[in-house]
């Protein structure tokens, strides 16, 4: 509850994950009811088409008008349900079990600072460097996190982490304002003013996909 509440306030989502019988689609109902918000569900099966989400337009004999019936996506609060895509990450084919999986990108990770931060002007970072400033990250469970906790492990570094959250506004803001250095894929560090990233060394790729069943 207290996420979905954060969510609500920051405009943002949240991904209930678990075992099916759980009460997610319970939880999501009575929150929105709680706060009187006008809840809308879609089931996300391989042969949802534009109308289940949008709606359609019903034609009347009686009045010889056309009536637009809204779908559910025409709410304050939209649960997408059973969804069978996510993104994921890979080593390698083999590794993806029983998944179908389509590459979407090959991005560095990379170290995000602002421009006033000791580390600017260099074209790469060691990561046995990485516990000489502060750093805000992802909390644990995010793949991200799981990749910096690994080079780290690898090389006994302990960090400083000063700030874990996932909410990547406020890591942003938090590098912004000189709270400390955080990490990253390079494509995001490409799209945010303020913010330079700055390649590990060795270098270390992150292969994403989606996957489905």
């Amino acid at each position: 509850v207290d996420v979905l509440l954060t969510a609500i306030f920051s405009s943002g989502h949240v991904l209930l994950e678990g075992p099916p019988g759980t009460a997610k689609t319970l939880l999501a109902q009575c929150f929105a009811r709680s706060i009187s918000l006008d809840f809308g569900r879609i089931q996300f099966t391989p042969d949802l088409l534009p109308g289940d989400l949008l709606g359609t337009n019903l034609f009347s004999f009686q009045t010889n008008e056309f009536t637009l019936v809204k779908g559910p996506i025409f709410c304050d609060m939209l649960l997408a349900d059973e969804i069978e895509l996510g993104i994921t990450t890979f080593q390698h084919s083999s590794s993806a079990g029983d998944l179908e999986l389509t590459p979407l990108l090959d991005e560095q990770m990379v170290i995000c600072v602002n421009d006033r931060h000791p580390w600017a002007g260099r074209k790469n970072i060691l990561v046995s460097d990485l516990d000489k400033f502060p750093m805000v990250v992802y909390e644990s469970g995010y793949f991200i996190r799981e990749k910096l906790d690994q080079l780290c492990a690898r090389q006994s570094v302990q960090a400083d982490f000063r700030m874990q959250t996932n909410f990547l506004p406020l890591l942003l803001k938090m590098v912004r304002q000189g709270m400390g250095s955080t990490i990253g894929l390079g494509i995001m560090a490409e799209q945010e003013p303020g913010i330079i990233g700055i390649p590990l060394s060795p270098p270390t790729a992150v292969t994403m996909a989606l996957a489905k069943r």
